[in-house]
């Protein structure tokens, strides 16, 4: 027997010896309660679905196995992963009540607590749209890194959701099996975005290898953190500005920043956006903008609900004007930047996340949407370079403007509203909106609460200054257990060749990971198989370059000052402009069939509306 299997046949020992003593009734009279039981069995099985996944890859590089050469790390680390998953799903996860068609007759006569699909679906679904379209598009701004963007943003959902809903599930379970129900799948769709603005910081430095394990070590961590955060704590969070967007924020860039120790991605060639690109990106800007307010509304009360979609509403509003007035400021030719509007936009979600639901008036909500749009775009134009140069600090999409900054500010902002709540200002809906000030168990004041409001729940008689340091001691948690954390994944993922870090040259590129179509064939498949590799397209973008018309070819920039070759289309271009009043003063950008033989043939320029095509 292999020495790295020990501790597989160890575990499997204990289980098998686990089970044969639940059948003795007297053993299981002495053992511990259900709950004690459950967990046991819970953490040998759970232990031993991981361990004994990765044993087999160990023993896979040790014999250099040929399928291992074959389909590469990535499938067998992720199929490995996926048989776990099915298999712990099998061991631990079933329907609620509601949906268990074993239990249905019971359930139809004691009742269910399964919470109302019908009022939480719409909500879901806007969530969901952001997770998979918003966050994806988002990230499409590098120009040569649109698959890899929008796809393995889908694919880090579909593993994150699946170890989200166990781990987390045997977190919070008291006994018994994990129960899926639409909120276990709107706290998995939350461990999404923690994933996702995590990914955002090191998009184009990581491959899919990586990002998988990575699931793996953050899940648990974010799992950890929002356990204390809440359970603990009882920090007051309905939107995650805490414990979503600051440990997601904060645990990417220390993972960027362990990474950059291994292969450097400062001022890469490929690190730069398109006119196209940005479009793309502004696609998943405002799909986010438009479905934030249910993201920071979804588990509200609903009276908190109600204040929380209008709160979020007003402070996205501000923060667009703040993005776009700050950005036009702070350019020397007063022109706005596509990155601002793309991203600070956003910021004023973020910043009223942990106080949605929260007494902060319309006016305040307002002001805190500025203020967050402002810092945002500051933090894009003066704090990121600022932090690459001094610290070595590489943000791909600038997730410590979006995600950390208004975080910060936003938990620093429901430190204050706890040390103002009060009765005057909430009635006895205070008690709903901070639970750890309620009354304590078993007291006559919390029968009287209960009689007025019968929603409420026994609390830790909590003062408005205890419960502001909780949420104080909640944002410095989340900082620091982000930040460790996210250092040992960055350093564990430099680890050994089986998690293909990628080289310098493969950085903010699909071409390593994908098979990508040449752009001549992409325009030959449009054309339907007609004139193919006789029609190519000039298109004009609406910018024009240093005042004078500036010619694209492929990479090689054709202008007065440095002629094309004598019998090339671009030639051909620019002695067929002559023909057209005011055509020389224009920007333009040419774009090649499949045919470069073609080169050296005599061309012409037809108009027909907006588009003009050289024949050649």
């Amino acid at each position: 027997m292999n020495v790295q299997y020990v501790p597989v046949h160890c575990l499997g020992i204990l289980d098998k010896v686990y089970m044969e003593m639940s059948k003795s009734e007297l053993l299981m009279s002495v053992l511990p309660p259900d709950s004690f039981r459950f967990r046991y069995v819970a953490i040998i099985r759970v232990t031993y679905g991981i361990m004994l996944p990765i044993m087999m890859i160990i023993e896979m590089t040790r014999m250099k196995l040929d399928i291992v050469r074959k389909i590469g790390w990535f499938a067998v680390y992720t199929v490995f992963l996926q048989l776990a998953l099915i298999l712990m799903f099998m061991g631990f996860v079933r329907y609620d009540s509601l949906y268990d068609g074993y239990i249905w007759n019971s359930t139809r006569v004691y009742g269910h607590s399964t919470p109302d699909l019908n009022h939480f679906y719409p909500m879901f679904q806007d969530i969901h749209v952001m997770i998979i379209i918003g966050f994806g598009f988002l990230m499409t701004f590098l120009k040569r890194y649109g698959f890899s963007a929008v796809s393995l943003n889908l694919l880090l959902s579909s593993l994150t959701l699946q170890v989200a809903i166990l781990v987390d599930g045997i977190a919070r379970s008291r006994g018994g099996y994990i129960k899926l129900n639409i909120l276990t799948l709107m706290e998995a769709e939350f461990a999404c975005a923690t994933v996702l603005i995590s990914f955002g910081a090191v998009l184009g430095k990581v491959s899919a290898t990586q990002l998988v394990l990575a699931v793996l070590l953050e899940v648990p961590a974010w799992v950890v953190n929002k356990y204390v955060g809440v359970e603990v704590l009882g920090v007051v969070d309905l939107g995650g500005s805490i414990l979503v967007h600051v440990f997601g924020a904060y645990f990417g860039l220390a993972m960027s920043r362990a990474l950059s120790r291994r292969v450097s991605p400062m001022d890469h060639d490929l690190e730069a956006s398109t006119y196209y690109s940005d479009i793309f990106s502004m696609v998943g800007t405002t799909f986010l903008w438009v479905f934030w307010p249910s993201f920071n509304a979804v588990l509200g009360t609903e009276r908190g609900a109600g204040r929380a979609v209008i709160n979020t509403y007003l402070a996205l509003a501000a923060a667009v004007v703040a993005a776009f007035v700050t950005s036009a400021w702070k350019n020397e030719r007063n022109k706005w930047e596509m990155v601002h509007v793309q991203n600070a936009t956003l910021a004023g979600g973020v910043a009223v996340g942990a106080v949605a639901d929260l007494m902060l008036q319309p006016w305040g909500a307002l002001i805190l949407g500025f203020l967050a749009g402002l810092l945002s775009t500051l933090g894009y134009m003066d704090l990121q370079p600022l932090l690459a140069n001094r610290l070595g600090l590489h943000d791909s999409c600038g997730v410590n403007n979006l995600h950390g900054m208004p975080g910060l500010l936003s938990g620093v902002v429901s430190i204050g509203m706890a040390l103002l709540a009060s009765e005057t200002s909430y009635g006895k809906d205070l008690y709903t909106q901070y639970p750890m000030m309620a009354p304590m168990g078993n007291t006559s004041a919390l029968q009287e609460l209960l009689e007025e409001i019968p929603d409420a729940s026994a609390g830790s008689a909590r003062t408005s200054a205890q419960q502001a340091l909780c949420q104080g001691l909640a944002l410095l948690l989340s900082t620091l257990l982000a930040g460790v954390a996210g250092t040992v994944t960055g350093l564990l993922l430099t680890c050994g060749s089986t998690c293909e870090s990628p080289r310098q040259d493969q950085l903010f590129a699909d071409d390593p990971w994908w098979e990508v179509p040449d752009a001549d064939a992409v325009m030959e498949g449009g054309s339907n198989g007609r004139d193919s590799g006789k029609l190519f397209s000039i298109q004009i973008p609406p910018r024009v370059e240093g005042g004078g018309r500036k010619i694209i070819y492929q990479s090689r920039s054709v202008s007065d000052s440095n002629p094309p070759r004598a019998n090339s289309p671009s030639a051909a271009i620019m002695r067929a402009s002559r023909g057209f009043p005011g055509l020389r003063s224009l920007n333009w950008h040419y774009v090649p069939s499949l045919t470069d033989a073609n080169e050296g043939k005599s061309g012409e320029v037809s108009e027909d509306g907006k588009t003009r095509r050289l024949i050649c």
